[in-house]
């Protein structure tokens, strides 16, 4: 049903699933495609270092005021008690009162204590997880390595599924994308377009140099707005400050995440949605991605409702 509203381009999330199952899932496309006569671009998206929680089953909701403790393990299960994490140096990069983040800002925990490889925290902001939600330490970035061997393997995947586009997720330095490039050559698909996304203050400082080794890139605007301190105003000054260099160096830019919010909740887009869709076009995106079509319940009504600001 999305093709046959000619959707431009589909997103593939590589921090979920496995080989199989993005098989699975672009077959189901292609097979949509042959029946519409429409094929859309495929991105394949790279995790790189982002923080996430390990796996789930079953519904976590967290309560304002509980412990909540993380610990090294993406393969442990989230409990109500606390959850594994994809990285073994988070302790060591925070302290007592620190803040830390969770799906783009929507719950908040305050670290209350570090206990060698294990953070214990309480709730300041509770709400639903779900499997491999994000995470990040607010106001403070760790250091990612060039390319990550898991990423290495993700990046056969999206060739082996005939990705057109790879994005590169937490870029800080142009030296990540360079490397993804040498990873695609070595593979033999030069021709695969390397979407750098913005989304922290390390690659904020270092636009320029990241915009010359993007074939395009994109604004991610869930993480973003919490590298830049977490309100709006700060947000909008990141998107223009981005949406300006992109248009003096020739770069193409996507926007994406939280253009039709309202609709996680009700049937249509509120009016700041469609400012903020106004205001993307008129800073000259290529491309408006929405978060929602993935984890709303209305994913076809949001799209329509997109594709309606857009005047398609």
């Amino acid at each position: 049903a999305m093709l046959q509203r000619r959707v431009g381009t589909l997103r593939i999330n590589l921090a979920h699933g496995n080989a199989r199952s993005t098989r699975e899932v672009i077959t189901r496309v292609r097979q949509a495609a042959r029946a519409t006569g429409h094929a859309p671009a495929l991105l394949f998206d790279l995790p790189g270092g982002k923080l996430r929680l390990g796996r789930q089953r079953g519904e976590v909701v967290l309560r304002v005021g509980q412990t909540f403790t993380l610990e090294p393990g993406a393969s442990k299960q989230t409990t109500q008690q606390g959850a594994g994490i994809n990285t073994k140096v988070l302790a060591a990069h925070v302290t007592r009162g620190d803040r830390l983040l969770l799906d783009d800002g929507k719950l908040a925990l305050r670290v209350v204590r570090v206990d060698g490889q294990r953070v214990v925290t309480k709730v300041e902001r509770g709400g639903a997880l779900r499997a491999r939600l994000g995470l990040a330490i607010e106001g403070k970035e760790l250091p990612f390595a060039n390319l990550l061997a898991s990423d290495r393997r993700r990046i056969r995947i999206a060739v082996e599924n005939g990705a057109t586009h790879l994005g590169v997720s937490m870029v800080q330095r142009p030296e990540q994308l360079h490397a993804v490039r040498r990873a695609l050559a070595r593979l033999g698909r030069t021709d695969i377009k390397i979407v750098a996304k913005i989304e922290t203050r390390s690659a904020l400082a270092n636009l320029d140099a990241i915009l010359a080794a993007s074939d395009e890139v994109m604004i991610a605007r869930g993480d973003l707005r919490q590298a830049v301190g977490g309100s709006t105003r700060a947000l909008r000054r990141a998107e223009a400050k981005i949406a300006a260099r992109c248009q003096a160096a020739g770069v193409s830019f996507i926007n994406a995440t939280g253009f039709m919010s309202a609709m996680m909740h009700g049937d249509a887009p509120s009016k700041r949605n469609l400012r903020d869709v106004e205001r993307a076009v008129k800073q000259g995106a290529s491309r408006i991605m929405l978060n929602e079509t993935a984890v709303g319940p209305r994913p076809l009504q949001t799209l329509e409702a997109l594709q309606q600001a857009l005047g398609q």
